[in-house]
């Protein structure tokens, strides 16, 4: 068994948003793919937590990850999307953290979550 990871910093509700949001991002891409397989993971580093979220789709184009984060809503199936990722990483950043892309190319999509560990004071 592993250590355990340290309490992190921000709102229970937010990450559950942010985790959420990948997850069903994941899930979309890999509508196609022939077994899904979606990786969760969690590793201290520096006293602080990164989760990163790993799926078997496509991958994202290189050219369309300068512009993954922001907001580009669009109504597909009857549903607004494409502000999951915008409100994520504003959602994460808001307490100090962050949601980034791996730079990884190549199929498949890898986003970790940067989480501050909670500190007393």
């Amino acid at each position: 068994m592993g250590a355990a990871l340290p309490a992190v910093a921000g709102v229970e509700h937010e990450i559950e948003q942010i985790l959420l949001n990948l997850v069903l991002n994941a899930l979309e891409a890999t509508e196609e793919a022939a077994g899904t397989r979606l990786e969760v993971g969690a590793i201290a580093m520096d006293g602080d937590v990164r989760v990163s979220l790993t799926d078997n789709g496509p991958g994202i184009p290189p050219d369309r990850r300068p512009r993954l984060f922001e907001p580009l809503p669009t109504v597909r199936g009857g549903r607004l999307r494409g502000l999951g990722l915008a409100v994520s990483r504003a959602l994460a950043r808001r307490f100090g953290g962050d949601l980034v892309l791996s730079a990884e190319a190549g199929p498949g999509t890898r986003f970790e979550l940067l989480l501050p560990a909670w500190r007393r004071g």
